[in-house]
């Protein structure tokens, strides 16, 4: 793969984004995350469906920020808004899901740059926070760019069945940024994990 010392990070619109962009992103997950019962063009779908469904203002539209190495997508963040509470506190949260980098593209600093890039739009004042899930191998990583690991518990009241489970799947649930004050009160995700 030919990428360069300073890779750039494509902010993809969704609510625009072309099925063949959205397939690129879609293999590129499908490469990182198999499953059996969908494929790069399921996961393309629902990027599309995300852009399709956004009615909200333009500037916190959901992205795929995305770096290329010609046709191929190499690295990419998924960033949406979701309303969320904090204790009774509503708050619109930057939302990051799906971070990947192709495996011949790892130790190139490729995930460090999407999420950077993630990071700068709450850094821009356009969200207060960035609410996430991760593993614990990866939790360092998120802490060298300057997130933190929350230990509120975290419900989805929408969820008919059983309101008060955590929706998240993965081991970790962190915040950027850092610093400032936080609240031990339960999330609510208000929605499925993501």
């Amino acid at each position: 793969m030919s990428i360069t010392m300073n890779p750039t990070v494509i902010a993809t619109e969704l609510p625009r984004v072309s099925h063949a962009d959205a397939l690129a992103i879609g293999t590129l997950l499908d490469t990182i995350w198999p499953h059996d019962d969908r494929g790069p063009e399921d996961r393309a779908r629902k990027l599309i469906d995300i852009g399709n469904r956004y009615e909200g203002p333009a500037q916190r539209q959901p992205l795929s920020l995305v770096v290329w190495d010609d046709s191929l997508v190499v690295a990419h963040a998924l960033v949406f808004e979701r309303v969320i509470t904090l204790g009774p506190k509503p708050l619109s949260a930057l939302a990051l899901a799906g971070v990947a980098t192709h495996p011949d593209c790892r130790g190139r600093g490729l995930g460090e740059v999407v999420v950077q890039a993630a990071f700068d739009r709450v850094d821009q004042g356009l969200f207060p926070l960035s609410l996430f899930q991760t593993s614990l191998a990866v939790e360092n990583f998120y802490t060298r760019l300057g997130a933190k690991r929350v230990e509120n518990p975290v419900v989805n009241s929408h969820n008919a069945d059983d309101p008060n489970t955590n929706p998240f799947w993965d081991d970790i649930v962190m915040r950027y940024p850092a610093g400032g004050a936080w609240s031990d009160e339960t999330i609510d995700l208000c929605g499925p994990g993501y």
